[in-house]
């Protein structure tokens, strides 16, 4: 077999130690074989374990980045849902008035944080004022304060996790490449 791809990596490595063995076997007393200064088939095996390792790691990285990324892609979609909401309901019961006045336009759930936290501050600060002057605000659902302020923070959150998760990533890819270079 030959190498095509890095999904071919561990099937190839399996047929190279399997030909290495038979080998091995032909040789009988004169063997066994052995390459790069006195290296044998189970240095090969211990290499393939090894690769075996990073690819493993490799995907449990890709799993917790993907894993970060829904989180907060559902977290911005549901926020948005909300800020709308929120803004709807201050146009309905205090039009043409300050409170209007101080409503955050709505971000595109493709943007980044840059674009999506301060609009979710900024509800964050008008709800609290007008609950303090104007009594509870409550959205579909039963949809709280305290809920918006716990799904913000967990948004916050997210971003930090994802963050995280693409410097492990990174990381990752520095070390792999490391290798390559002292190989």
């Amino acid at each position: 077999m030959a190498l095509s791809g890095p999904s071919s990596y561990l099937p190839t490595v399996d047929e190279f130690i399997a030909h290495w063995n038979l080998a091995d076997a032909a040789l009988g007393a004169a063997g066994p074989l052995s390459v790069l200064g006195g290296q044998n088939v189970s240095w090969l095996g211990t290499l393939r374990t090894q690769l075996e390792g990073a690819r493993a790691e490799v995907e449990a990285l890709r799993n917790d980045r993907e894993g970060a990324r829904f989180t907060l892609d559902s977290l911005k979609a549901a926020l948005l849902a909300r800020l709308n909401q929120f803004n709807a309901r201050i146009r309905a019961e205090a039009p043409e008035t300050k409170w209007e006045a101080m409503l955050p336009r709505a971000y595109s759930t493709g943007e980044g944080m840059g674009k999506v936290v301060p609009p979710l501050d900024d509800v964050r600060a008008v709800w609290e004022d007008y609950e303090a002057g104007l009594g509870n605000i409550v959205l579909m659902g039963g949809y709280t304060f305290a809920m918006f302020q716990t799904q913000l923070a967990a948004l916050k959150s997210a971003y930090t996790e994802l963050s995280a998760a693409d410097n492990s990533t990174l990381s990752f890819k520095r070390k792999a490449l490391a290798c390559r270079l002292i190989s």
